[in-house]
């Protein structure tokens, strides 16, 4: 019996060869890059249209309403302008929760590090009286470390004590908005403004003036880190090591890399991306620190990195699609008179479909 086996093992009836085909996988793979391109721009849609029936029922022109903001955001040279100055921040900080988030960590702390660094850069700005050359590195080192030791709280209490990051950077984002206040309303007060005194002029970045558009040099900033943060990703180690431990972090243990090392390293950078763009928020556009600067930049940037599919040039695209729909919301309440806040609605929702078409996608894998 054993023999008759081994023969018919061994013969040519008994060896299928199974080619590859091409077709298939190619489709496959193409399916999944316009799934990817075309999953935001659904979600996008669907909030839209929900926002749209809400304010119906609210008595409101919905298509009146998206036109006044479309208008106010991207509709003139200025408009435009103002909407890159909001768009730097956001997708600075977006870089920071991308990395940390493709690293299996959640990072809600991007409020909280913009601030730090905005402290920082506002009291280099202040102190040290220099000339620009030296000024300004100051204040963006500053800036830096700070939005670092920032994320080094939350960074240090994953490593050490297994905290969870989510309450950890969700509650410390608290702590640098009073100290701000503190800084505003004490040792460095601007009398009875709602601000510090003003950083020295050769502390301040320049802006450009580029056609009818007037741009700050915080945008060199932001195009630099989309090649920065692309090269970390796809083309080092470390970035193999990040996308490996997203992907399955005991496989990566298994693989040999130091998870809890990496994952430190990665809040920490991410928290110098979120003390940098507060940092040219001071230093570009409103030359102190001033109460309630951000705009929730922090708490975009979150749903600009997962609209974005955590990918540095889509973070870039959504970044200016938020910025936009705060610069238009603004005018949507001067112009159409309905709430800025109507904004803050179309974000959440977009949030809302992201997260269940992940989850839908998850549960169809699963079935399949």
């Amino acid at each position: 019996m054993k023999s008759w086996c081994a023969d018919f093992a061994n013969s040519r009836v008994g060896t299928v060869t199974i080619e590859p085909i091409a077709i298939p996988s190619l489709g496959f793979q193409a399916g999944e890059k316009v799934r990817a391109v075309a999953s935001p721009i659904i979600c996008v849609i669907a909030a839209l249209l929900v926002t749209g029936v809400l304010l119906a029922l609210l008595g409101a022109d919905p298509i009146f309403a998206y036109e006044t903001l479309v208008m106010g955001g991207v509709g003139s040279p200025q408009a435009l302008s103002d909407t890159l100055a909001k768009m730097i921040p956001i997708a600075l900080i977006a870089f920071g929760v991308m990395l940390t988030f493709r690293c299996g960590l959640w990072n809600v702390g991007g409020e909280g590090q913009f601030y730090s660094g905005a402290i920082a850069a506002a009291i280099t700005g202040i102190v040290v009286d220099a000339s620009a050359i030296v000024l300004i590195p100051l204040e963006i080192i500053a800036g830096v470390i700070a939005g670092c030791l920032t994320a080094y709280v939350p960074a240090i209490l994953k490593a050490r004590l297994h905290a969870n990051e989510i309450l950890v950077t969700l509650m410390l984002n608290y702590v640098p908005v009073y100290l701000a206040l503190y800084v505003i309303q004490g040792p460095f007060s601007h009398g009875l403004a709602a601000k510090t005194q003003d950083i020295h002029a050769a502390g301040e970045l320049p802006w450009l003036i580029v056609g009818s558009l007037r741009l700050h040099a915080g945008l060199i900033f932001v195009l630099a880190s989309v090649i920065a943060v692309s090269l970390l990703i796809h083309r080092t180690t470390v970035g193999y090591e990040i996308r490996a431990i997203g992907s399955n972090p005991k496989a990566a243990q298994a693989a040999g890399i130091d998870v809890v090392s990496t994952q430190f390293w990665t809040f920490l950078i991410a928290g110098g991306f979120g003390g940098l763009a507060g940092m040219i928020q001071v230093a570009a556009v409103h030359h102190n620190l001033l109460e309630g600067m951000s705009a929730g930049f922090g708490f975009t940037a979150i749903v600009a990195a997962l609209l974005g599919r955590l990918q540095p040039v889509g973070i870039l695209i959504a970044s200016f699609g938020f910025a936009a729909l705060v610069v238009g919301g603004d005018s949507m309440q001067r112009i159409a008179k309905i709430e800025s806040s109507t904004v803050f609605v179309i974000e959440g929702l977009i949030l809302l479909f992201l997260l269940a078409g992940r989850v839908i996608g998850r549960e169809q894998m699963q079935i399949g």
